[in-house]
Parts: C-alpha cells; sequence; structure tokens
C-alpha cells in the first residue's frame, strides 16, 4: 500500500529457509486465469514460500475538469485508485457499476445529497436493522438512508472512474 503512488499493483513476497525478497509489480500486461502455459491440475499453484496478491481497490484522489470548479458551471469529477472493477471484455467489464455521491464534510456516506449539488441523484431508503439485547430479540431499528445513487461513470478504467455533469451551486 505504502507503493501504490510509486506503481505497486501487486506483489510477489519469498520467504523460505532463511532467505526473504519481494518483489512490487507494475499493472499487469494482461489478465487470464490460471498459470500461463500450465495445464491446471496437480502441482498448479503449489510454489513453497511464495506469497502474492494486491492492494486491493484503494482511492487514492480526485479531480476535476475544469480543475477550478464554479458556483453553478458544470464539471467532471474523477476518482483516482487502484483495482477498480474494468474489463477490457465487455461482457465481464463491471465499471458501470460504480457510483460516487457528494456529502457535507462530516456528514456520512448515508445522508442526502446536498440540495447545492446537482447532476447526483440518489434514492431515498428506509434501512431496517434487527437490534440483540443480552442474545434475544430486542427490536427493529430503522433509519433513512440515500444510498443507491446516479449517475454511472462515463469512462472508467483500472485506475480512475470519471463523473460528468456534476453542478454545484452557492448555497
Amino acid at each position: 500500500v505504502d507503493h501504490i503512488s510509486a506503481g505497486c499493483r501487486s506483489y510477489k513476497y519469498y520467504d523460505l529457509g532463511g532467505v526473504k525478497h519481494c518483489y512490487l509489480q507494475r499493472s499487469p500486461f494482461s489478465l487470464g486465469q490460471g498459470y500461463w502455459g500450465a495445464a491446471s491440475g496437480a502441482g498448479v499453484g503449489e510454489w513453497p514460500g511464495w506469497t502474492s496478491g494486491t492492494p486491493g481497490l484503494r482511492l487514492t484522489s480526485f479531480s476535476t475538469t475544469p480543475a477550478m470548479v464554479v458556483a453553478g458551471h458544470p464539471f467532471d469529477l474523477t476518482v483516482h485508485g487502484v483495482a477498480f472493477p474494468f474489463d477490457e471484455d465487455p461482457a465481464m467489464d463491471t465499471s458501470k457499476r460504480q457510483r460516487m455521491k457528494i456529502v457535507r464534510a462530516g456528514q456520512a456516506c448515508t445522508a442526502q445529497v446536498p440540495k447545492e449539488v446537482s447532476g447526483i441523484g440518489c434514492s431515498k431508503t428506509t434501512r431496517k436493522v434487527q437490534a440483540l439485547m443480552d442474545g434475544g430479540f430486542y427490536g427493529t431499528r430503522e433509519s433513512t438512508v440515500y444510498t443507491i445513487c446516479s449517475p454511472r461513470p462515463s469512462a472508467a478504467t483500472r485506475e480512475h472512474a470519471t463523473f460528468m455533469g456534476m453542478r454545484v451551486s452557492s448555497a
């Protein structure tokens, strides 16, 4: 995670017989299933001492176009990070399921979008949670949340999602 800004997107770590070494890797040249050049079955994936993985989905920053947002004027918002849901194969691509939301500083993501913000819509929903007390059912706690939002991104990759047509008016 500390090396995301330097391009690290995955790692391989070796720890066996007193030897320890970590390889930090950039974006994959392609995605595939299994091990390249090896048939599935016994022995595939058995690499004593090796561990590998990714930093997982991480949001690193955001930017706007234009860079200076002017009250009442449209802007595009781009969220940057790593491991966003994206696939070159349109049949496997889930990037259009991503959503974002603008809320006031200090508010939870379940809060309503401020009236000064347009270009984002979130449905009002009643969230019901069963409450347990001393091992038994206590009742149902209800709260109003605004969590099913639109629009979907207009453009996306594994490292960004752009949402177009946002506006923030002056209060």
